[in-house]
């Protein structure tokens, strides 16, 4: 990422690899928008209407994640036999 910066620049312009690192990082929490990025992926899954089951360990700590699309639902049901 730095040689590209800075091929892309003159070379009086000077990015350090921390300057891209907060850089990267101020977008990842723009991006997230204020939440974790567990809270961010369950969101995800929950306002695309997937199927999902979330498994709370307390209020606050996620213990286990199980989520699938609509098609493999319908092909369970479709053909039951090839489930187990």
């Amino acid at each position: 990422m730095d040689a590209v910066m800075r091929e892309r620049f003159d070379s009086l312009t000077f990015f350090s690899d921390k300057d891209i690192y907060n850089d990267r990082q101020r977008i990842r929490d723009l991006a997230l928008v204020g939440l974790s990025p567990t809270q961010a992926w369950i969101k995800i899954l929950q306002d695309d209407q997937l199927h999902d089951m979330i498994k709370y360990a307390d209020e606050h700590r996620v213990e286990a994640v199980f989520w699938t699309y609509t098609w493999p639902i319908e092909m369970w049901k479709k053909f039951p036999e090839h489930r187990d």
